[in-house]
């Protein structure tokens, strides 16, 4: 058995000569070589080198829980006066024209395992959905959803 190939540029990842019984082989070479390109450059993406905007809102909401847990006294559940006072959703509030509730509340949490919990989802769905649709549609759909739910 001979080479595969005599000649391959590393940078154009491109086969410059090939023996004819080994073309087939040189272009799955390339193939799988093309592949692991791709899975590279979207690795990077999910992994947070590209998906600052959910880790700026994740520090948000823990940085809120931690002043709202120094302010109730208690790391692991909040009290309702605190969440009131730091902006929670009260519909009363809401429609005598306090709306901003419905944007602050989004950011507050009322216990440990629930901030915990949101905040794995939105590290899990977040980087996703801001590799897809990009930053500032993502910015969109996380406060569409959060004053929907609300």
């Amino acid at each position: 058995m001979g080479l595969i190939f005599s000649q391959y540029k590393k940078r154009s990842k491109k086969i410059l000569y090939a023996d004819e019984s080994y073309v087939n082989i040189a272009n799955i070479i390339i193939q799988i070589n093309n592949q692991n390109n791709i899975q590279k450059n979207n690795k990077k993406n999910i992994n947070g080198h590209n998906t600052y905007v959910t880790y700026i809102l994740i520090g948000v909401n823990i940085l809120l829980y931690i002043i709202s847990a120094i302010k109730a006294g208690n790391f692991f559940d909040i009290d309702i006066m605190t969440l009131y006072s730091m902006g929670g959703k009260f519909a009363y509030n809401i429609y005598h024209g306090e709306a901003w509730r419905l944007v602050t509340a989004m950011f507050l949490h009322g216990g440990i395992t629930h901030i915990l919990f949101n905040m794995y989802s939105l590290y899990i769905l977040g980087t996703q959905i801001e590799v897809i649709f990009g930053k500032v549609k993502y910015l969109i759909i996380y406060f569409i959803s959060g004053i929907a739910a609300n």
